[in-house]
């Protein structure tokens, strides 16, 4: 998971350097979209991932989503 996540937010990033406003825009909101799924898809994570883990993973999501978030309300 950790390598996925590291790769989307890097092109995302890399995206973002050279978008419009509006295309900025519409990545934040896209890449707050996907660490809120992050969030609910690692708490939900099944059995063979640990308690701590996964609270862990889905708060470091969460996050990352506020962060994002907070960004399209300004």
């Amino acid at each position: 998971m950790t390598r996925l996540w590291g790769t989307r937010t890097t092109v995302l990033g890399l995206l973002l350097l050279g978008a419009g406003a509006d295309q900025a825009r519409k990545l934040t909101q896209l890449a707050t979209a996907m660490n809120v799924a992050d969030a609910l898809i690692v708490a939900g994570a099944g059995s063979g991932v640990n308690t701590r883990t996964r609270v862990l993973g889905s708060l470091s999501s969460a996050a990352f989503a506020a962060g994002f978030g907070s960004l399209l309300g300004s």
